[in-house]
């Protein structure tokens, strides 16, 4: 069995064509969600930043608190 050239030119279509198929089918549609992803992810990490300065701000009041409490106790207490 002898492949001739247009046999090879033939087998190339075909794969191209499948290949291509493919990419519009599954690699552009999965490209889209990863993207999507990329920016659902880097909202997530600035509302992260955000809390994390939140938390620290409730953390220093609450030690100011503790402190006017723990001022407060000694001055009940003499």
């Amino acid at each position: 069995m002898q492949i001739s050239l247009h046999d090879v030119v033939g087998y190339i279509s075909i794969a191209g064509f499948i290949f291509g198929g493919m990419r519009y089918v599954v690699i552009a549609p999965m490209k889209e969600c990863i993207e999507k992803i990329e920016v659902t992810l880097l909202k997530m990490d600035e509302k992260m930043d955000e809390n994390s300065e939140r938390l620290a701000r409730v953390e220093e009041s609450a030690k100011s608190a503790h402190k006017r409490i723990d001022r407060i106790d000694k001055e009940e207490y003499r």
